[in-house]
């Protein structure tokens, strides 16, 4: 691969993520200005004020879409689908197991 290709290939890369770094940017500006104009205290006893019995049951159950059956019904489904983005998941699963591992 030349590096005129290589270099349109990271250049395409930078626009599709560019909304997602504008979004985080945005965020991590934001919650430095209040860390910076509040105490983390006040901060999480406000955030804290807008609990609700629903919020511990929808987090509980959302939590638990991280575990391994869940990610092995995904690896399953997508090989159907498409083989190739099925085994660039398993594979990204089994080294995230492996590194939690070790």
């Amino acid at each position: 691969m030349s590096l005129r290709t290589y270099s349109y290939k990271v250049i395409r890369q930078i626009k599709i993520l560019s909304p997602f770094s504008e979004f985080m940017g945005a965020f991590i500006v934001l919650g430095g200005l209040l860390l910076c104009l509040f105490s983390k205290t006040s901060l999480h006893l406000f955030i804290n004020g807008y609990h609700s019995s629903y919020g511990d049951i929808f987090f509980i159950h959302t939590t638990l879409l991280g575990d391994g059956i869940s990610a092995c019904l995904v690896v399953v489904v997508l090989r159907f689908i498409n083989y190739r983005y099925g085994c660039e998941i398993y594979y990204c699963y089994r080294n995230s197991v492996t590194t939690n591992i070790i």
